[in-house]
């Protein structure tokens, strides 16, 4: 794994776990849990893509 992947990986376990100690209430955490699916979804697809062009 190089530094890219490791700092993604790092930054989105940070990120998911400041949401996580702020949402209470579990309404909020599904909605936001389906809206960060997406995003994190697409953030992967579009990670992996340069990924993908980097090593080849």
């Amino acid at each position: 794994m190089d530094n890219l992947a490791v700092l993604w990986i790092t930054t989105v376990i940070r990120i998911n776990g400041k949401i996580d100690s702020e949402l209470h209430s579990p309404q909020n955490r599904l909605y936001f849990g389906i809206a960060l699916t997406q995003i994190s979804e697409l953030n992967s697809l579009v990670f992996g893509i340069e990924l993908t062009e980097k090593h080849h």
